[in-house]
């Protein structure tokens, strides 16, 4: 069963757009950058571009929901099953 990946990225990452600018109403800020710029001290930001989309922060590409969940089956089988020794 294959899933469009726009249904997997709706269900599992963040808020619309329409919500976010309902959160900027309420917390009377403009924008998400003078969000940031509130929020995030000067300190720990980069303006350095990143390795990954969009120059981000070295992620990987987006993968549909069944490529991601083959991807979390593959992790779940290096697990390995221990008697606890408590």
């Amino acid at each position: 069963m294959t899933e469009p990946a726009c249904c997997f990225a709706d269900r599992h990452i963040g808020p619309d757009r329409a919500d976010v600018a309902r959160m900027l109403a309420v917390i009377g800020k403009p924008d998400l950058d003078a969000l940031i710029d509130e929020a995030m001290p000067a300190s720990i930001r980069t303006s350095a571009p990143g390795s990954g989309p969009g120059g981000g922060p070295g992620l990987p590409e987006p993968v549909g929901e069944s490529e991601a969940l083959a991807e979390l089956a593959a992790l779940a089988r290096r697990n390995v099953l221990a008697v606890p020794m408590i």
